[in-house]
């Protein structure tokens, strides 16, 4: 089962002076499928999961159970996938991020106990140390990305997707399709959420 938080701070988080262990459970819509009329606008299919750009101080995040990866053989990869959009709050309008705008998807190597920021990757305008810039996420029907997995293998992993604000935004973050997969195709996670 997947779980959401708030006020997980992402610095905070990769230099172990924060944890998921007793941060507050989120409340509101946020990392839901909150409703179909919010989701109209994105992707090909109106139930999947968003996540608000809106308002100061916005620090939500969604939490992976945990996930034992096999080994994987000769030229076999492990893949992480999704479908992924950006758009106005309750539009289908491409949405210009804030300065302080961040997405972030984070992998813990031993089942959530500690992060760092050398295995997560972010996505955000205008910082050299993001791996993405943001804005490259489009609007409407979105984009279908796939990241190789494989260094993980073997470990017992937890992935979590932040929305990391500070200043007054109005977009939305949508996501579906979310797969983690050998290329043997063998699914290795759930999909469930709460």
């Amino acid at each position: 089962v997947w779980t959401r938080y708030a006020d997980v701070v992402a610095d905070s988080l990769f230099m172990q002076k924060q944890s998921f262990s007793g941060a507050t459970p989120l409340t509101g819509d946020d990392w839901t499928t909150n409703s179909i009329y919010n989701n109209r606008y994105a992707l090909d299919d109106e139930h999947h999961i968003s996540a608000e750009f809106y308002g100061s101080a916005n620090n939500t995040w969604l939490l992976s159970p945990q996930i034992a990866l096999p080994f994987v053989a000769g030229e076999e990869h492990i893949y992480y996938s999704m479908d992924i959009a950006l758009t106005k709050y309750n539009s289908g309008e491409a949405y210009t991020p804030t300065k302080d705008d961040a997405f972030l998807m984070a992998v813990s190597l031993d089942g959530g106990v500690t992060w760092n920021k050398e295995d997560a990757i972010i996505w955000k305008n205008g910082d050299s140390e993001s791996t993405y810039a943001l804005s490259d996420i489009p609007n409407g029907k979105g984009t279908s990305l796939r990241l190789d997995f494989t260094k993980y293998q073997g470990h017992t992993i937890q992935i979590a997707w932040g929305i990391q604000s500070s200043y007054d935004g109005m977009g939305r973050l949508h996501i579906d399709n979310v797969s983690l997969l050998s290329t043997s195709s063998r699914c290795l996670c759930g999909s469930e959420v709460r």
